[in-house]
């Protein structure tokens, strides 16, 4: 299994059995074929040791509010530090299960602490340093989830 796989796959588990909210799984891209993401929330986690690199899960307001719905349990109606920390924690558990999925292929690495980053239509440039990088599109409801990474072996 590659990386794109391994974090596709863990997004749409996490949706599906512990969000409950509908996921649809677009397309994955190859990194520097994407146009002009513009977003109102990211979450970031770097990738340190036997593979190094990054993975961001980009998002919009709406879309940020009701994965912390559904995290917390609770209506969230705007943009809140639970908001933010949600986020940084989807990224975290997105990554960690592609960790884990790719583990038994001897893939290891760390994880940072999520940076959360938030403004409207916001972009960000993750640089690619040689490896497997890629773009993955995902549909929640009407609007676009996007998880970009990168990752490289030492």
């Amino acid at each position: 299994m590659n990386f794109a796989e391994a974090l596709k796959t863990s997004t749409m588990d996490i949706f599906t059995t512990m969000l409950n909210l509908p996921l649809e799984f677009k397309e994955i891209n190859a990194k520097g074929s994407e146009k002009n993401l513009k977003f109102d929330i990211s979450g970031i986690i770097g990738l340190a040791g036997n593979y190094q690199g990054s993975v961001a899960i980009h998002t919009s307001k709406s879309i940020a509010m009701k994965i912390t719905s559904a995290m917390l349990g609770m209506d969230i109606d705007s943009i809140t530090p639970e908001v933010e920390d949600c986020i940084g924690e989807m990224a975290n558990m997105v990554t960690g299960g592609a960790k884990t999925a790719l583990s038994s292929e001897g893939v290891d690495f760390d994880l940072s602490l999520p940076t959360v980053v938030v403004g409207d239509n916001h972009s960000t440039n993750q640089i690619n340093q040689g490896g497997e990088s890629g773009v993955i599109y995902f549909q929640c409801e009407t609007q676009n989830i996007v998880v970009e990474f990168m990752i490289k072996k030492t």
